[in-house]
Formats: structure tokens, sequence, C-alpha cells
């Protein structure tokens, strides 16, 4: 199959639009008259495709019709608006799907649909081919497609492993379930309106709704109509009003042209009010014919309206998927880790595979948080006899061993440290770097780059970015993550693990690669909080540390203590935690405990002292 930039995988039908006059029917035999009727092609994602294709981009469509005059018609009508029918499947029984759309003065509509074969798709029927041939997938109205939805996950899935990105519109649901919790983890982009928000969150509050959808994994793009759109993408909320529209004749499909208008800029890179402004002038556009298609755009008439836009200041994500507003980022970049973990476990093959294979001799570079990170990643990938890992500071590198691959972790893509090192072993070692700023320096220092842009973070302190690397890298090595996932949930849904200032002195204790993240620990709780923190290996702390521990000592341990060690602590009267769930998990616990202490010093864990986001030495 020929390379296309978006495959729609959705419903096909027509739609018979009424307009004009009382379009309420009267049921006792009574006659009423309208003033237009018309047949033209409907479907969300019919209408999505074509608005596309309208934009400039090649599309194809993989849906139901049947061997009918109305399948007849609108494989016809997709095929004249450019979308490629190659992966439309014809069946020689049942009826294509057919809406009676009925159309009010003031714009409001009302819809009864007969489905016909509209649900009839299956996930295997979207062939790999389809989907190795595409740059991006689109689903629609996964509602409605009652045999596609046991098998959504599975091809979305699929999808990202081909390498294409992915979006889903809802669309309504008419059984009045609205559960598409497992499949929002892989997607890119989430495009409901306003109401199917507000339906599948339970939120009242539109921004709250699109919060909770955020934080499942993918950017929440909302339609609000008449007032434009959102975005919300975990870390800031975008939103630009519609434009002064014209005559309004129809508002049928102006959602799903607005997905188009959105989509296209994306693709191109565009993740900002910029893809929102080209989707509200595309949508605005397609109101002025009886129809969704009839007056849809091209990219010259989208974007001279979309440049008239002014898009509204951005304002910081600052409110939780669970409750009440977070008072600083710190907070909320915590919330959301598992969300964004299981976003980065999503990840395809493709993505993984950049990774270091087994076997390979690995040098891994980072700083700061980066180093710890690196440090249980390669204590772990020893343990699991993956390959020798040597990890090491960025400032502190002077290797003259020879590596088969060199691994650099950063988030912000521009510590100098490790732009350093990249100029010392390009040519000569394979280079790959894990950041999450795509637009940095470092990913094009390299020879490959697995980004992680949806687990960056605003706030100085690093806690997201870190333990998502670490999740990916664990996946790298075969472990399963799971449960871990779950642990950081159960983290955040309890209360706080230590009562804040309730000691002076906290030492966290690890072996084998937990001792990378008891040191990450107590870093977090020295930036955060100003907390006087110590890690060390837990056969190590008996060789001295110990001396320190009394009742003002708490010892947070990541791996089981030794009972002679719980025993001499007893004996000191420190308190002693012992670790509950995964460690990545206890970095979450502490990452709320570090927040909660900021907070009782009257400290702004958003601002830690004399840190910046990142770190730049001069050579």
């Amino acid at each position: 199959m020929t390379s296309v930039d978006l495959l729609v995988v959705g419903d096909l039908n027509a739609d018979l639009i009424v307009r004009g006059g009382d379009v309420v029917p009267a049921f006792g035999q009574a006659e009423r008259l309208v003033s237009d009727a018309s047949l033209v092609l409907g479907a969300s994602g019919a209408i999505t495709a074509c608005a596309a294709a309208r934009l400039g981009l090649q599309v194809e469509y993989a849906g139901v019709v049947a061997d009918d005059l109305v399948g007849r018609f609108v494989s016809a009508e997709l095929e004249a608006c450019g979308v490629g029918t190659a992966a439309v499947l014809c069946r020689a029984d049942g009826r294509t799907g057919l809406a009676i759309v009925l159309v009010r003065e003031d714009g409001d509509r009302a819809t009864l649909t007969f489905p016909g074969v509209i649900g009839a798709l299956r996930a295997e029927d979207v062939t790999p081919e389809s989907l190795r041939a595409a740059r991006h997938v689109h689903v629609a109205s996964p509602f409605l497609q009652t045999a596609l939805r046991p098998g959504l996950e599975r091809l979305l899935r699929a999808a990202r492993e081909a390498g294409a990105t992915t979006s889903l519109d809802p669309n309504w649901d008419p059984a009045g379930a609205w559960r598409l919790e497992d499949v929002l983890a892989h997607i890119d982009v989430f495009l409901p309106n306003a109401e199917e928000a507000r339906r599948l969150t339970g939120e009242a509050d539109v921004e709250r709704a699109a919060a909770r959808l955020a934080a499942a994994g993918p950017t929440a793009v909302v339609k609000l109509g008449a007032d434009g759109a959102l975005l919300h993408d975990g870390d800031q909320i975008l939103r630009v009003p519609a434009p002064t529209a014209g005559r309004l004749v129809d508002t049928t499909g102006a959602g799903d042209t607005f997905d188009a208008g959105y989509l296209v800029a994306w693709l191109e890179g565009c993740r900002t009010a910029g893809a929102l402004r080209l989707g509200c002038a595309a949508a605005t556009l397609s109101l002025r014919a009886a129809g969704g298609i009839a007056a849809q755009p091209d990219r010259e008439e989208a974007e001279r309206v979309a440049a008239t836009i002014e898009p509204l200041a951005p304002k910081p994500a600052a409110t939780t998927v669970d409750g009440p507003a977070h008072p600083d980022a710190t907070s909320a970049e915590i919330a959301s880790q598992p969300a964004v973990w299981r976003r980065a476990l999503a990840l395809p093959a493709t993505e993984y595979a950049k990774l270091p294979a087994p076997g390979t001799k690995v040098l891994a570079l980072g700083c700061g948080t980066s180093y710890h990170v690196l440090d249980a990643y390669a204590r772990r990938r020893r343990q699991l006899d993956g390959g020798i890992t040597r990890a090491v500071i960025g400032s502190e590198l002077d290797e003259r061993e020879e590596y088969d691959a060199v691994l650099f972790l950063s988030r912000s893509g521009t510590t100098s440290d490790l732009l350093r090192a990249s100029e010392r072993f390009a040519g000569r070692v394979p280079m790959t770097a894990i950041v999450g700023d795509p637009d940095s320096p470092l990913p094009r220092a390299v020879d490959t780059a697995l980004l992680l842009p949806f687990a960056d973070e605003r706030s100085v302190v690093q806690t997201r970015f870190a333990t998502t690397a670490l999740a990916v890298l664990r996946r790298s090595l075969g472990e399963p993550l799971d449960g871990a996932v779950a642990d950081a949930e159960a983290a955040l849904a309890d209360g706080l693990a230590v009562e804040p200032l309730a000691h002076e002195h906290v030492v966290f204790l690890g072996t084998g690669w937990t001792l990378g993240v008891a040191h990450e620990a107590a870093l977090k709780c020295r930036e955060a909080a100003q907390l006087f923190t110590e890690a060390y290996a837990i056969g190590e702390y008996q060789h001295g540390p110990i001396a320190l521990a009394d009742e003002r000592t708490l010892v947070w341990a990541l791996s089981p203590l030794p009972d002679q060690l719980r025993r001499l602590l007893g004996e000191a009267g420190a308190d002693v935690r012992e670790p509950e769930w995964d460690p990545l998990a206890e970095l979450v616990a502490v990452h709320r405990l570090a927040v909660a202490t900021a907070h009782a010093k009257g400290l702004d864990p958003d601002q830690p002292r004399r840190l910046n986001r990142s770190v730049v030495l001069e050579s």
C-alpha cells in the first residue's frame, strides 16, 4: 500500500439532513413541511477524512459499507473528496448506515441513526499493511463501532508499534456507558467535545475534565463549539476562541472538521495554540453549507482565517485529577506519574529498540537526578545479566575503556557536561539519549534519541521525568511494570507515609539497584525541602553512618532490612520505614513527603534555593 499521512478508522454512513421550519416530528400521522432536505456523506470519521484531504493530506479510510445504493453513494463521495477507499470493506449482507439529522434554525440538531453495518468493522480488518503505511491513525466513533471496540486497544498498540501516532474522537455514546479508560494510554491526541469530556470524566468543569483525560496519557483537545477549543497537555492549558462566523447554515460535522485542521498542524510539528487555531478556522468555515463536507476549506483559506484568531494567554495546569487544586506545579507533576508511566510503557517497540541491546557494554552518562537513575539502571542491568554497564557522572568522565554504546539521560537536553561528552564519542561509539525536550541540542548531538516530551516538567525539582525514564529503562530489561504503576496509584491515594517535620534527619537505604533510588530520594528531600538527608547501601550503613541515628532520625529503607540492623536502629530510638511498594512507588511517596515538608517550612517547592531547571557549567 502507498504511504499515506492519515489512516482514518471509522464509521461510514450517509446523512439525510432536514432543515428549516419546525423539524420536530408530530405523530398521529401529521405532516409538516420543511425548507430543505439533502443527502450527504455523513459519519464523523468520513467528515474528518474529507477535511484532511481538502487541507492537503494523503488520506486512506478503513470502514464498512454494504453493497447497496447508500453504500455506493458513500464510497463515491469519499473518492470524490480525494480519500482512498482501498481499505473500505463492502459487505454483501446488511445495509449501510443512515442518519436523519434534524436541524433547527438556531443550528442545534438531533440525530436518528440506523447503524446498519457501521458497527461491523473489526480490529483485524485493519491490516498491518495499512498501519505500516500510515504516519498517523485516527479512530472515530468507537462507541458506534461495536465489533471494533473489543480490539481497539490492540489496534492502537499495533499502530504505535508500526511507528504511527494516534488520535481518537469519541463522539456520543448511545449506550451511556462512557468507558474508554483502556485505550487512553495508547492515544497521542484525544478530541472530545465539551459534553463528551464531561460524560467521560464525571467533571462538570471542562478544564477539570480535560485534566483528568490528560492525566490518563493523551493530550486532551476539547472542542467548545462557539467558544473555540482548549488543549490540556498535563502541564498547561491553552485556549483559543472561535473566529467570527459568517452566515451559519449547518453545524453538522464542524467538530470532525476541527479534528482534521488540528491534526494537519499537529502532524507538521505544531503542538501549541497554532494547531487549535487551524482547527477552529476549518470548523467555522465548514458551517457555511448544509452537511459536513460541502463547505470545508482548503489550506490557504483555513490559514487566512486562523491568522485572525488571537489565542488567550496560556495558564499552568494546576489541578489534580482527584480533588482540589495543587498549590504548586511540582505536586501536580507528582500526581501525574502513574498516567505518564503508562503512556511511556505503551511506546512502540521501535522506540524501545533504541535502547542498549542485551549483551552490549554500555557507558551511561548523566548529572544529578539523571545520574542516580542511570546508576539504578546500571546495577539492575548487571543483576539481570543484561551486560556490563557503568554509570558515570557527566562532569567526572575520564573513561579510557572501550564501550559498545553510550547512553545519555537528560530532561532538558542542554546539560553542558553531556554535550561535551557527546563530542568526545561522536563518530566513534553509537550514542543514544533519553530526553524530555525534543527541541534541545542533545537529540541532535547523538545518533538516536528516545523522546519523552509528555514526561517533561515545568518544575525545577525533577520527579516524573526521572521516574518515567527509570520505568522505561526497567521495561527495556524485560521487567513487568504493571505492579509498579498500581503501587504508585496507591502511594498517591494513601495519606503521607511520614508526618512532615517529625524528623530532623532522614536516611535512605538501598541495596543493588535500589541504592540509586535511595540517593535520588535523599536528593529530592534536600532540593525541595532543605532537609538533612543521607543515602547509603544497607550493608554499608553499619560501618560508621549509623552513629548519627537517634530519636530524631527516620530510616527509610527501599529494600528489606536485616534483623540485626533493625534491632540496632530500635536501640538508637530511630523510626524505621520498610518498603511497602515497588521502589519506584516508594520514590513517589518520598516526593510527596518532600513537598509537604517544604510547605510546612514555608518554602516554595517550585523555586528551590540556588537551583535552575538546567545546569550549564563553564568549560
